[in-house]
């Protein structure tokens, strides 16, 4: 980040530019605003002229992507040394800078790689890590450009879409009144058998179901807010980070962010005040009837987990 601070300032002359870690922050007494295209508002000149830098930065991201795939297929017997694995995570870091969503699959890689210290170790890349490194480089070549998690706060009262979920042993659910009149429930689908606890993973299932729902409305949502009683999901979506095998659930979701352009943000909701969803993942519909009898109860299919992605 140092260097594409000393880019903006001596090469595109954005002076003033400063940073703390990964956070770019500045002032421009220029009270005129400018177009920012990709975004179709306007802005400060000298932030709509760091974003364009960054677009072009992600030209580069091609190189990444070659050393990516170079690391992992012509591994000598699938190892590499443990200076080899920091220079490359390194490497995929910077990139990180245009496409901070992708964070989450490096989990696997740096708890691979943990608690090594000789930097001539010779480290197996499993399939786990294989996975998720071509998962990053094929993220890198197919969404060029600069994606962020939107700066500008707002509200869930801000939100295009606002869904409510719930899991329980029985099934899952979920509904949205806004726009209204839309509820759903599903049976309870098998769990991995690396699952400690059933009920987290069936809880951040039904958040991936509503985000996928969610896109699919006409015309679709930019910000959408979901709610959930399950606190270990609330901080798996506001960290993006997870461990097997809630990490597929999370990379899933972060295809569709990408992918659709949209902004999500998963809030807390006191499971006494989350008593639709709750009924609905009970499919106790006639509980849901006298709450709101409004809505038109339909089934859904969960998306069905292959390789970190949905099918």
């Amino acid at each position: 980040m140092s260097l594409v601070v000393w880019i903006a300032i001596h090469q595109c002359s954005i002076h003033g530019s400063l940073a703390y870690m990964d956070d770019n922050f500045g002032f421009d007494p220029d009270r005129a605003l400018t177009t920012y295209k990709p975004y179709r508002i306007s802005m400060p000149k000298k932030q709509a002229a760091l974003l364009t830098l960054w677009d072009e930065l992600p030209e580069s991201s091609q190189l990444l992507v070659a050393a990516i795939r170079e690391f992992v297929h012509n591994a000598p017997q699938r190892r590499r040394t443990l200076r080899e694995w920091q220079q490359i995570l390194g490497w995929i870091n910077w990139g990180l800078n245009v496409q901070p969503l992708l964070k989450p699959a490096l989990q696997s890689c740096y708890d691979k790689i943990s608690q090594r210290f000789i930097p001539s170790a010779r480290i197996y890349l499993n399939k786990r890590t294989t996975r998720d490194l071509l998962w990053i480089a094929n993220r890198f070549e197919h969404y060029d450009g600069v994606y962020l998690l939107k700066a500008i706060t707002w509200s869930p009262q801000h939100a295009d879409v606002t869904v409510f979920c719930d899991a329980s042993l029985s099934g899952l659910g979920f509904w949205s009144p806004r726009p209204p009149g839309f509820a759903f429930a599903a049976d309870r689908p098998d769990a991995p058998l690396l699952v400690e606890d059933n009920i987290f993973w069936y809880e951040a299932l039904t958040v991936l179901s509503a985000l996928h729902w969610a896109v699919t409305l006409s015309p679709q949502p930019f910000r959408i807010a979901i709610f959930s009683d399950n606190l270990n999901t609330v901080q798996m979506f506001d960290s993006f980070r997870a461990k097997e095998p809630y990490l597929d659930i999370l990379l899933s979701a972060v295809e569709i962010l990408i992918s659709q352009q949209v902004d999500l943000r998963v809030w807390h909701i006191p499971g006494e005040r989350n008593t639709i969803a709750d009924a609905l993942s009970r499919q106790l519909f006639t509980t849901v009837a006298q709450y709101a009898p409004f809505l038109k109860i339909c089934t859904f299919q969960p998306p069905q987990l292959t390789s970190g992605l949905c099918e």
